[in-house]
């Protein structure tokens, strides 16, 4: 491919009139719809539900959760975007290395997260934050692993599965625990690993974390490294700015007027990303291999 920048666009343009670009903005554009959907309602529904102060708390653990899960897991998605369609490394190589990378960047955030969070929360919300971690890591991973793979289809269906139990599974964990955050908490990390029960994070293989890595493998785990830790710093530093919102409010206005930031800010911004993300879900696996 050329590296000037004009023919480029103009190769990506004709690739995606002859590929299967137009045909996965579509199909995300239909899947995404699922999700960001859901996504508005549940805003609406959670928060008259539990109230804005416990609903400012689950923002709190939230917001902190997506930012230690965007530092630890995204090097790994950013990898396997890079190096899943090279030749170089086989399934077996991406199954046993992500789950080495998965089982490393998990006890990273949970170390992070428990040291961000123990101040703002009972001990008993800390665990179920860091259940959510652990979860939204597979997820992220699962979803990639599909998006660098260019199986648009099967990333419609997981979210699908995701965005719908989302809204189930807290709903049901309010009848159980009442309603407040750490029910909520608990309801949409299950969502996460619902979305994961056909088949484990890394395809129909049965997960080992602890299996010996060979020489190859231990230099996939490297390169996905040394490629990908820029991005985790970019994408956990973006996370970080709308936590450190919540945080601040919560400090010195307290969890209530919190919840009603977040609830607002949460609105915005799942509706633009409804939107956006389509293109660029589409897009990028491509773009990572040119």
């Amino acid at each position: 491919m050329s590296t000037n920048p004009f023919t480029t666009i103009t190769e990506f343009y004709q690739a995606s009139r002859t590929s299967k670009v137009t045909g996965d903005v579509f199909r995300y554009v239909i899947g995404k719809a699922i999700p960001g959907v859901a996504g508005l309602l549940s805003v609406v529904v959670f928060f008259r539900l539990v109230g804005p102060e416990e609903y400012g708390l689950f923002s709190l653990a939230f917001s902190s959760v997506a930012v230690v899960s965007a530092l630890a897991f995204s090097w790994i998605n950013q990898g396997q975007l890079r190096y899943s369609g090279t030749k170089e490394y086989d399934a077996e190589d991406f199954f046993k290395t992500l789950g080495r990378a998965w089982m490393l960047a998990g006890l990273a955030g949970l170390s992070l997260l428990t040291a961000l969070l123990a101040l703002k929360l009972p001990l008993a919300s800390q665990i179920l934050a860091i259940l959510f971690l652990l979860a939204m890591g597979m997820h992220l991973i699962r979803i990639t692993g599909f998006q660098a793979n260019l199986q648009a289809s099967s990333v419609v269906r997981l979210e699908a599965v995701r965005s719908v139990a989302a809204i189930l599974i807290p709903l049901l964990a309010f009848l159980l625990f009442g309603k407040n955050h750490a029910a909520l908490l608990a309801g949409v990390a299950a969502s996460f690993a619902a979305a994961l029960l056909p088949t484990s994070p890394w395809g129909r293989q049965p997960v080992r974390l602890f299996h010996p890595l060979n020489a190859k493998q231990k230099k996939l785990l490297s390169l996905m490294w040394n490629y990908g830790w820029p991005m985790s710093l970019w994408l956990s530093s973006m996370a970080m700015f709308p936590a450190l919102d919540r945080y601040l409010i919560q400090h010195f206005h307290g969890n209530e007027l919190t919840g009603t930031y977040a609830s607002i800010f949460d609105l915005v911004t799942r509706s633009y990303s409804l939107f956006l993300f389509p293109v660029t879900m589409a897009l990028h696996p491509r773009i990572m291999v040119a």
